[in-house]
This record gives structure tokens, sequence and C-alpha cells, in this order.
């Protein structure tokens, strides 16, 4: 799950947020999903756009966040530039 950086929360308060968000998922017997918080992306500035149903890899090892697969494709009879 990646939660972004939430705007009207102040910058001392932003690990309890990511905190209470763990503390949800353990409710719900989910605390072994992978959560990312704080992260500048969706509604927030700067403003991180992710493509939503792409498919990304989250590693908690390295702490980072892969997307695997392109989020958008090439329409059938246009030649596509590559480098």
């Amino acid at each position: 799950m990646i939660v972004g950086r939430p705007g009207g929360v102040p910058a001392e308060r932003q690990d309890d947020y990511g905190a209470a968000i763990a503390n949800v998922l353990a409710e719900y017997g989910a605390d072994t999903m992978p959560l990312i918080t704080g992260m500048d992306s969706y509604h927030t500035d700067p403003m991180l756009v992710l493509p939503h149903g792409t498919i990304a890899e989250i590693n908690c090892g390295d702490v980072s966040l892969l997307i695997v697969e392109a989020s958008v494709a090439v329409s059938p009879g246009i030649e596509s530039e590559t480098a």
C-alpha cells in the first residue's frame, strides 16, 4: 500500500500518521502488507503521479518502488521512436 504525504499534517507528526495506518492494517490482519507512507504522491506538493493499474514492485529491503511494466502502449499502426 502506498499512502501519500498528507496535507495539513505537520512534518514532525508524519511518522505518527504512518504508524496509525500500520496499526489499522494490523487490526485487520494485514500487518505483513508492504506499506510506504509519506511519499510525495497523489494530492500533495510536490506530486509524483503513479499510473493506476500498472504492475509495480515494492522492495522493503532496498526501500524502493519499481514500476515493472509500461503504463502506456503504442496503438497499432503507429510507429514508436526509441532512443
